[in-house]
């Protein structure tokens, strides 16, 4: 890499100043000004300041913060190896978090208790083995997922389906 000249190093200086001290707080204007100025360096400069945009991208960003973290842990690197492995089963994957969701809110509305890991194992599997439970219940979270239905209605429906089989938490 060729050696910086002084205002290229005045850039960086800056770029980084700007992460460092978090100079600019309003949403996005901190990873705009960066991109402004990267537009200004060359290829082999930009490959220097790629980590300060991501820095920048990181600090103002928390969907980012929280997915990169979420995506890392050995327990998600476990669960995606082992069940979202082809494209076949990301779909499922999706549905069950969802279902999982859902059903937490209405255990929780129902009994004011948060339903344990055991018994959302339980709940889950009885909903894929009961077809006048799963057909439906997949059908509204297929619904949801493609953007046809709120989440409010979504949960209104699901709430509706659980409660017309009576006591189908307690039974499960």
């Amino acid at each position: 890499m060729s050696e910086l000249n002084t205002s290229q190093r005045e850039k960086l200086i800056l770029i980084k100043e700007m992460i460092d001290n978090s100079l600019i707080r309003n949403e996005n204007s901190l990873i705009t000004q960066i991109q402004k100025l990267c537009m200004q360096l060359t290829i082999e400069e930009r490959i220097v300041v790629r980590p300060a945009q991501g820095a920048a991208i990181l600090l103002e960003n928390s969907f980012f913060r929280d997915l990169l973290s979420l995506v890392k842990s050995e327990e998600f690197q476990a669960f995606y190896t082992q069940h979202m492995n082809r494209s076949i089963d990301h779909k499922p994957a999706l549905i069950y978090l969802e279902l999982y969701q859902v059903l937490q809110k209405i255990y929780v509305s129902e009994y004011d208790v948060p339903m344990t890991e055991e018994m959302s194992a339980l709940v889950l599997q009885t909903i894929m083995r009961e077809s006048q439970l799963r057909k439906p219940l997949i059908s509204l979270i297929l619904s949801y997922l493609d953007g046809k239905t709120s989440k409010k209605e979504t949960y209104k429906s699901i709430k509706n389906i659980l409660i017309s089989n009576k006591n189908f938490l307690l039974d499960a």
